[in-house]
């Protein structure tokens, strides 16, 4: 065991030689202190897992003096999507649609297949090579929506990485030269690179060197720019998903493989790799890891002590991670987005919760890093293992609206920073996708509703998303009840603003493995005068408001708020 100071005792040895027989033990008085963790260790020093371990006793958790900081709801307005569904110069409509929509924050895909010439390895990011404006978009949201924090996930690889793959007769969803040692920073050293050279044309210092930048060849190949300092990006993250464990071995990186892959990522692995890592570019730029596919704290855990080691502490005694904000992704099946989850839950039966843990844990012991919730939404498609299912008196569409607000607004009071919603648009077009029951395929804020892309409309949940907008600028303060039924405070100058909800009663059909949701209704009394507001369906992005006297206010699964000066 390891003690707070650092100490550490060795309790017990364990030999092997009683295989499959289990074995009980105490701690010794002399060896019982006050401890932070029990370390498992093979005789090489490695992690050694028994079949089955079960710890009881006494147990005291240490209290945290450490006051978990708030952000306001706006935060959690943002969502993911791709390079076609934001161009301002093809697809104007759509680009429209998105400031129309208030979100927050865009997380886009940029794929480094499509960023570089194979032959060359010069840069085509404005257009990228599918012919889309990634940057030119992102440059006009800064002058038409100021609101939208820009957020890019440079994910794959290059052509010429995968070409050593496809060389080898293997497949991988990481796609790292085959072959490589993960283990080694300078495997990472392309999308080091890639990451500062992101972070010359989308961050604001104009200071520094050249790159290749990809010269047509045909007189029909729209010129690249050499850009610096053009201040579109906010946000920089290289990888999503690198922990695919559905990839197999070729395609899953463990925890501490990926610390060094996001510290070349950061900053070319504290300098190692020349010109490599986006804060050696802009050291002002925020740097995310690759969002992890796991809601459990595990991740890290593994970072942070990794981190301890390897990159050491920083000047004012905090750990040197190798991000600035810690990004998951997080769903709301009981299994979050492993194969076997049968159904959404309640947000708080599942990812708030989840969200809770991996905040406590970024603020015990990653010196309070933001969290950011990469990905989470819900489907309404009744197969899809994601999905906000119709029950009471509710459709999926509201059913799903009303579970989103709610997931919202438990973000907010958990202690994330920010939240990206999946996805703004389906793959186009968006109405084949209706019947599709594959996880993700019915997750849309915003539906192009004709094949020229003309024609834009928000899905309930989207315009809920817009009409919550409107308490944007609040946050949250106390929670008043947080049992079967939510009454959240949130703050914003001299007006308060209750939120109201109650809990679905959740049990699972033994047949189909599925949640089976049962209303809860009732009063609350709330000695308040001010304004009552509530989500309207009619998708005109406007809550409805009346005047509340103060006393009974219904509630059930779908919010109400209520807005007063204390």
């Amino acid at each position: 065991m390891r003690a707070d100071n650092g100490k550490e005792v060795e309790l017990f040895t364990f030999t092997g030689d009683q295989y499959l027989v289990s074995d009980t033990f105490e701690v010794p008085k002399d060896k019982q202190f006050a401890a932070s963790k029990l370390i498992l260790e093979t005789p090489s020093g490695g992690d050694g897992y028994p079949n089955d371990m079960q710890l009881w006793g006494s147990f005291t958790e240490r209290k945290s003096s450490i006051n978990t900081k708030h952000y306001p709801i706006k935060n959690f307005l943002g969502a993911n999507l791709h390079p076609w569904d934001m161009d301002s110069v093809q697809y104007p409509a759509k680009y429209k649609a998105i400031i129309d929509l208030r979100t927050t924050m865009l997380r886009l895909y940029s794929d480094a297949s499509a960023d570089k010439d194979s032959a060359t390895g010069a840069y085509t990011l404005n257009p990228e090579r599918r012919g889309f404006y990634v940057e030119r978009s992102f440059a006009s949201l800064k002058k038409d929506a100021p609101w939208i924090r820009s957020h890019i996930c440079y994910q794959n690889q290059s052509l010429p990485i995968k070409a050593t793959w496809t060389a080898a007769g293997k497949k991988s969803h990481l796609d790292f030269p085959y072959g490589s040692d993960r283990n080694d920073p300078l495997t990472y050293s392309e999308i080091a690179k890639d990451a500062y050279v992101l972070a010359t044309r989308g961050g604001k210092n104009k200071n520094l060197p050249d790159y290749p930048v990809y010269i047509p060849s045909r007189s029909w190949e729209p010129a690249q720019q050499l850009i610096k300092g053009g201040g579109f990006y906010d946000i920089i993250e290289g990888g999503n998903e690198w922990n695919a464990w559905w990839a197999g071995l070729d395609g899953y990186l463990s925890g501490p493989q990926l610390g060094v892959a996001w510290s070349a990522i950061y900053d070319g692995y504290k300098g190692l790799i020349k010109n490599g890592g986006a804060k050696n570019a802009d050291k002002n730029i925020t740097v995310t890891n690759g969002g992890v596919a796991t809601d459990k704290p595990d991740m890290l855990f593994e970072i942070i002590e990794w981190a301890k080691k390897e990159r050491g502490y920083k000047t004012n005694g905090k750990i040197d991670l190798p991000f600035d904000v810690y990004q998951f992704h997080c769903y709301p099946s009981s299994e979050g987005q492993y194969s076997n989850s049968s159904g959404g839950l309640p947000p708080e039966l599942g990812m708030i919760p989840r969200t809770e843990a991996i905040v406590k844990v970024a603020n015990k012991y990653a010196d309070q890093v933001p969290v950011l919730i990469g990905e989470w939404g819900y489907d309404v498609h009744p197969k899809s293992t994601q999905n906000a299912p119709a029950y009471s008196t509710y459709t999926a569409e509201q059913s799903r609206a009303h579970l989103a607000i709610r997931a919202i607004l438990g973000f907010a009071q958990a202690g994330a920073w920010a939240a990206e919603w999946y996805r703004l648009y389906q793959d186009w077009p968006n109405r084949i996708y209706d019947s599709v029951g594959e996880q993700f395929a019915t997750m849309a804020l915003l539906r192009q509703m004709d094949d020229s892309a003309k024609i834009i409309k928000r899905t309930l949940v989207g315009d809920y998303f817009k009409q919550l907008s409107h308490f944007g600028d609040f946050v949250f303060d106390e929670a008043v009840r947080n049992d079967s039924v939510r009454v959240l405070k949130f703050k914003n100058g001299t007006k308060y603003l209750y939120a109201i909800w109650a809990v679905e009663n959740v049990s699972i059909n033994t047949k189909t493995n599925r949640p089976v949701y049962i209303e809860r209704k009732g009063d609350f009394t709330l000695d308040k005068k001010g304004k009552l507001y509530q989500f309207t369906d009619e998708g005109n992005g406007v809550m409805s408001v009346e005047n509340f006297k103060g006393g009974t206010v219904k509630y059930c699964a779908k919010p109400v708020f209520i807005l007063v000066d204390e």
